[in-house]
């Protein structure tokens, strides 16, 4: 099926970037992510996982996430000025 969709220019940047962050194209991303989304919200999707699927779910994640190779200052009273 081909789908047109109309969205903001702002997230179509934020969609680009991302993809291309991962090193995936567009409609890639955006097909897993739908595919992600969809799987959520199926009955029991939250509970249905073992432990070690859950543990590979994350770790999955988190290899998805940008790295950030300098110092952050996380600490509170950084946060709170």
């Amino acid at each position: 099926m081909r789908l047109n969709l109309s969205i903001p220019a702002e997230l179509e940047a934020r969609l680009r970037q991302r993809a291309a962050e991962v090193g995936k194209a567009v409609d890639v991303f955006v097909r897993e992510a739908i595919e992600e989304k969809l799987a959520l919200m199926e009955p029991g999707a939250s509970t249905g996982l073992t432990p070690e699927q859950r543990l590979a779910a994350f770790e999955a994640w988190i290899a998805d996430r940008p790295r950030v190779d300098h110092f952050v200052d996380d600490s509170r009273v950084s946060i709170y000025a």
